[in-house]
């Protein structure tokens, strides 16, 4: 079956109208919903025990078909929620005209002072939201090839744990000091900002890729069973003898201010590169990577589109061990 993004749009309102003949569905504000058993849970310090956010980015559009797959499930099996359970689009109008976003990047506007910006606004509708959540999976796409999936979050040891629970072989990158863009806030961090674990994971290149659906509905499923048992404290143990892959900054290269940027051909997310190899130039001049280390979100901007340049041209980053960690 072809898929379309109109359709997958239509089909996440229709999925959670069904949804209401067993549980009860609550819109928060536009393409954001809260669905809970209909028996009474109890009371808790936050509304929201799980939220699975898609579309943050416009044309990530994976992340509404998982979402779809897994209120599919929720509609067709025998489980029975026993949580309350957040379920969020977070750019739509960016993705019905196939972009990114549509005056700034929605996941550098949570805590925003901007104003007059369509996705500042919609970060504005969607924090009350958020600091509700106990625990946040963000679901995103990568402009470039991925050599494998990876989460990527800011670092809490209650955000390692989420995620190793989830996928235990599965590659993290994380950082701490700082925020990771001077833009503004990002959904995992908003979340973490307000007690809640937030982690994003990066499921592969842009577009209805199969594999990346069905891998991120089972993602969706081991988290709903993580954050179910509440067992996230054990079963998201981690351990520092087990050489698991994990990641941080080696190095940011800024977007230069002026003058053509090209960056060489093939510069897919997590490839292997070298201190001083050549990865593309500056006005003819070569820009030579700083560090060892693997490359990860490589801009190929297209000077002819009329968009703003880009913050940053790429990221390398370097493995390490958790006893590199903060305490």
């Amino acid at each position: 079956m072809r898929r379309n993004i109109n359709d997958e749009i239509e089909e996440f309102s229709k999925l959670l109208s069904s949804l209401e003949s067993i549980y009860q569905v609550v819109e928060f504000c536009p393409h954001t919903f809260i669905v809970t058993p209909r028996q009474n849970l109890g009371k808790t310090e936050k509304k929201i025990d799980l939220c699975l956010l898609g579309l943050v980015h416009g044309n990530e559009l994976a992340s509404v078909a998982i979402i779809n797959e897994f209120l599919r499930f929720l509609l067709t099996s025998r489980y029975q929620l026993g949580i309350r359970l957040g379920l969020a689009l977070g750019n739509v109008p960016a993705a019905l005209e196939g972009k990114r976003f549509l005056d700034k990047d929605l996941n550098r506007s949570f805590l925003s002072q901007a104003s007059g910006l369509r996705e500042v606004e919609r970060a504005k509708e969607l924090e009350p939201f958020l600091q509700e959540v106990n625990y946040l999976v963000d679901f995103h796409q990568t402009i470039m090839p991925n050599q494998e999936p990876f989460f990527i979050f800011p670092y809490k040891s209650k955000s390692l744990k989420f995620a190793r629970g989830i996928s235990p072989l599965q590659a993290v990158v994380t950082h701490w000091g700082g925020s990771f863009s001077k833009e503004g806030l990002c959904s995992d961090e908003f979340v973490n900002r307000f007690g809640g674990t937030g982690i994003t994971v990066e499921t592969g290149e842009q577009g209805f890729d199969p594999y990346q659906i069905g891998y991120g509905f089972y993602l969706a499923l081991n988290a709903l069973k993580i954050v179910d048992q509440d067992m996230a404290s054990e079963s998201c143990r981690s351990n520092k003898k087990n050489n698991l892959p994990l990641y941080t900054w080696a190095h940011i290269e800024n977007f230069p201010l002026e003058g053509r940027v090209e960056l060489i051909p093939g510069l897919n997310n997590f490839k292997k590169i070298y201190k001083g190899e050549v990865l593309g130039s500056h006005n003819g001049k070569k820009i030579l990577a700083f560090e060892s280390g693997k490359i990860l979100f490589p801009k190929y901007f297209d000077f002819s589109s009329g968009l703003s340049r880009p913050t940053e041209l790429f990221r390398i980053i370097r493995e390490i061990n958790e006893d590199e960690l903060p305490d």
